[in-house]
């Protein structure tokens, strides 16, 4: 079984999917920018502990439900590359910059300083 990553938003943030290279239901497992930290040996002191956590679900979403029954050399295999694929693209991720959104016009406004009137333009994601 192989996995690969895309990348995309989740609400409005860089974010990392990862799937299977085949999959029929285009199920995706998404990590968001602000959890990436958790899967670095660096700056994470439980690091074994997330990634493993992070591979149990990631696979039961994926629809790899007999993941407990597997063997050992099985699940190792598959969490291995489960956390190759997430490592090798938090680089990308860090890179993204955050989704643009447009902006819609939901009033006007006006002030005035020393004589002078300033008008502009009230939007929804002021």
């Amino acid at each position: 079984m192989e996995f690969s990553r895309s990348f995309g938003y989740c609400e409005g943030e860089p974010c990392l999917f990862v799937h299977r290279k085949i999959d029929h239901d285009n199920r995706k497992f998404a990590v968001g920018i602000k959890d990436l930290w958790h899967f670095s040996e660096e700056h994470n002191p439980i690091f074994l502990q997330e990634m493993h956590k992070f591979c149990v679900h990631a696979l039961n979403h994926l629809g790899i439900a007999d993941f407990l029954v597997l063997s050992d050399a099985m699940k190792t295999s598959y969490m291995a590359k489960l956390a190759q694929v997430v490592q090798e693209g938090i680089d990308d991720v860090i890179r993204m910059k955050p989704q643009e959104f447009e902006k819609k016009v939901i009033g006007e406004g006006k002030f005035t300083v020393n004589g002078k009137t300033h008008y502009f333009d009230v939007t929804d994601r002021d």
